[in-house]
């Protein structure tokens, strides 16, 4: 059995590498624009109940806070059927991203915090469920242009409830995407 500390260990080591890395990006390695739209693929994997979701999509928008740091909202939808039952879950987080180009690559870290809503159908009766998400992340960016570039990205999920006691349920969840990415003007 699982316990809520032991559970919050993989949230803390995330926000103790952005925030290392939050503090430690010079001012000259600038890779802000005002704003970014993205879009694209998204693969899940649910390592509790040892399923992987591969239809899915992402949707990001961000705005430039300062010349490195960013205000970001993320929604992404998956889905996974199987004989009689039907999986699916969307999440909607929002939080900060950091960002720094080295050479040709823009990489970034981000945290957020939002809701996820899971929900399984078997045949045609539903049961859903909605809880908090803790999602840090990582990813890069090449750029394709002026104002396009291709993103990788990869985030850990966390997701507060779960089966109660004594059957606790930690939730966590891995996402992978690929998506395209759209930026404002610098001014």
């Amino acid at each position: 059995m699982a316990t809520r500390a032991g559970a919050a260990r993989p949230v803390r080591a995330g926000l103790l590498i952005l925030i290392t890395t939050l503090l430690s990006i010079p001012q000259s390695v600038s890779a802000q624009t005002p704003w970014e739209l993205a879009a694209g693929y998204a693969y899940l994997q649910d390592p509790p109940d040892r399923l992987d979701f591969p239809s899915g999509w992402i949707a990001s928008a961000a705005v430039g806070l300062t010349s490195w740091l960013s205000a970001v909202a993320d929604v992404s939808r998956h889905s996974h059927s199987t004989l009689a039952i039907d999986f699916s879950t969307l999440a909607l987080v929002g939080g900060v991203r950091a960002s720094a180009r080295i050479g040709r690559l823009t990489e970034f870290g981000q945290i957020g915090v939002g809701l996820a809503r899971s929900t399984s159908t078997v045949v045609g009766i539903s049961s859903t469920a909605h809880a908090v998400a803790i999602q840090p992340g990582a990813g890069l960016d090449y750029p394709l242009g002026p104002r396009f570039a291709a993103r990788l990205q990869i985030d850990y999920r966390a997701i507060r409830g779960g089966i109660e006691a004594p059957i606790a349920d930690p939730r966590h969840q891995f996402r992978y995407a690929a998506e395209l990415v759209y930026r404002g003007r610098r001014r």
